[in-house]
């Protein structure tokens, strides 16, 4: 393989011996002999439009390239006289001395910059901005920005391509992928399709990426969503993986979000008071638009010696975001009221008793709040909860019904919130997947199912069994289970004489590990230990029978002890034991 001085290196990734990977296009190209013509000749035939140097690059960068370090370096210093020691170098001349940076280094900035850019949400022109430019020549004077061209037309697709084959190798090693999916229309009218996908990774850490943020200009039914999910899954290539798919309530889309179901449950209970909320919301949009008020609002909470809050608006679209702006408003309460009466505006004032409806209904909110924070974590897995945190606010909702204290319009907006949460999270403790997340979580195990019948906990059991059961271990995990096994026992002074398997594929696979083998040819039946190639082993001969099922007559059953018995008597040494395996057979 040649050295990797030659810039056309920006563009290829050494992959193999004497084999390099574009890295627009993954192709594989050789460059035996030391040769790069390959590359060349790939980059001016099928991206003829990237430039291919950095003599290119500087071509198309016009006056923005020009040099202002001695401009920087002196200009500013003009004017200012002070004595310099004998062998001290001056600015002008650390940055015309500079060292120009080698491909490796000019490649490493690069990435650096397009990295700023992307995850920044930078413009492109950034790289064509005077001041952007002396600043990365004060800090090193041999660094050379690409063009806008460059950095859209190479750059971009470039970190694009590798930031794709990252996320498929993640699909790839992942056991299990859930999905969720939103739509959304922007403000130019056009629709667009997110799809995003969580797995945990092989270090026990949950991950997110983004598969997909597609144009979706065809109809929004349940066909064409579901179509559309199905190229994606496919495309990236884990049909077998897709463990759940998860989005908002809309009647397209069947597996609904917990945390908008929530906020359906509040805005259906919200209809209750919604005088009062509009009422509230006036007097913030007042302040909100009149700077006047909002200066008047900062005076009279710092004359109270309240903390200067604003308030916060309520809109429909974010969670949580009612709750929030009653919770404000009451906090301020004062500064709000007394503000208005100077201001003598016309904005419809609450009254006494609408006011103790708002800190009320502030309160009632406030575990939906809660509840929504928590189950929207992006860190850790929150289905687990969910059982846990239906329960949670049913349990609110029954304390302040029987509170008779509260206001009457407070009791219907409960009432309200009740029925909905029964309506909407009734049959969760049947679904499977909840239930099987909650029983593994170590925090709840069984505590979850303390509420419910307990038929709900003994079906999640069995269900998990037989998923545990379903699971197919490779050859040389089993093996290495096996090894961890024996050690741990030997440990406490169990003697391992006999390791026993019946013949499925991943058990025969699991003995090649130890090189064993049942062929004629190179028949073995033990292995040397591990941690004490001295060891001895015994001769001992290990019958293993299958007796009839349970349901088999008494007779059968006894026929099987008496051949065993006779077995036994066959074998050489006086120390003979038998032991007792109940098998369970399933009715298939």
């Amino acid at each position: 393989m040649a050295p990797q001085t030659s810039e056309v290196w920006n563009h290829f990734t050494e992959c193999e011996y004497l084999k390099a990977k574009c890295g627009y296009c993954s192709i594989i190209l050789s460059t035996s002999g030391g040769s790069l013509s390959n590359l060349k000749r790939h980059m001016k035939s099928k991206h003829c439009t990237i430039p291919l140097n950095t003599n290119e690059r500087n071509a198309t960068e016009g006056p923005s390239r020009t040099d202002t370090v001695s401009h920087i370096a002196t200009g500013r210093l003009s004017g200012i006289s002070r004595p310099r020691l004998d062998g001290q170098s001056t600015i002008s001349s650390y940055f015309s001395n500079t060292k120009l940076l080698n491909i490796n280094q000019q490649k490493r900035v690069d990435q650096q910059l397009i990295k700023m850019i992307v995850k920044g949400y930078c413009s492109f022109d950034i790289v064509e901005d005077l001041e952007f430019q002396n600043l990365l020549k004060m800090l090193n004077g041999s660094s050379k920005l690409p063009s806008r061209k460059t950095v859209s037309n190479s750059m971009i697709p470039l970190l694009y391509h590798q930031t794709y084959e990252k996320v498929q190798a993640l699909m790839t090693n992942c056991f299990a992928v859930c999905l969720t999916t939103d739509g959304w229309t922007s403000i130019k009218n056009d629709s667009y399709i997110g799809v995003t996908a969580h797995f945990i990774d092989e270090n026990a850490s949950l991950q997110s990426v983004c598969l997909g943020c597609d144009k979706f200009e065809e109809r929004h039914t349940s066909q064409n969503v579901a179509l559309f999910l199905k190229n994606t899954v496919q495309e990236w290539r884990i049909d077998n993986k897709l463990a759940a798919v998860v989005s908002d309530n809309a009647p397209n889309i069947h597996i609904s979000c917990f945390a908008h179901c929530i906020n359906l449950v509040v805005q259906r209970g919200l209809k209750n008071i919604s005088d009062i909320q509009k009422k509230v919301k006036t007097i913030v949009e007042h302040f909100k638009r009149s700077s006047h008020a909002q200066s008047k609002l900062q005076a009279m909470q710092q004359q109270m010696g309240l903390p200067p809050l604003k308030l916060k608006q309520d809109v429909i679209t974010r969670w949580n975001s009612t709750h929030d702006m009653f919770k404000r408003i009451v906090e301020i309460k004062d500064a709000v009221v007394s503000t208005l009466a100077i201001l003598q505006c016309d904005v419809e004032q609450l009254t006494v008793v609408e006011w103790q409806i708002v800190e009320c209904s502030t309160n009632i909110l406030q575990i939906f709040a809660e509840v929504t924070t928590e189950i929207s974590s992006k860190r850790y897995v929150t289905l687990s909860k969910i059982l846990i945190f239906i329960r949670a606010m049913i349990d609110t909702m029954k304390s302040f019904q029987n509170n008779i204290t509260i206001p009457n319009e407070a009791h219907v907006l409960v009432t309200s919130l009740l029925e909905q949460l029964n309506l909407r999270f009734s049959g969760y403790e049947n679904n499977e997947i909840v239930t099987q997340a909650a029983l593994l979580y170590p925090r709840f195990k069984k505590i979850v199912f303390n509420r419910y019948n307990p038929r709900k906990l003994d079906l999640a059991i069995g269900h998990l069994k037989r998923k545990v059961c379903q699971v197919i271990l490779p050859g040389i995990v089993l093996a290495q289970l096996i090894i961890q096994a024996i050690s741990l026992l030997e440990n406490i002074g169990v003697r391992i004489d006999v390791v026993n398997s019946d013949g499925a594929s991943t058990n025969r696979k699991f003995w090649s590990e130890f090189g064993i083998s049942g062929n004629k040819s190179v028949l073995t039946d033990s292995f040397e230990h591990l941690l004490d190639p001295k060891a001895k082993s015994n001769d001992i001969v290990l019958i293993q029978v299958y007796f009839p099922t349970s349901d088999a007559e008494d007779d059968a059953t006894g026929k099987v002890y008496v051949g065993l018995e006779k077995l036994c008597k066959l074998a050489k040494g006086e120390d003979n034991s038998m032991g007792k395996w109940n098998a369970f057979s399933s009715e298939n």
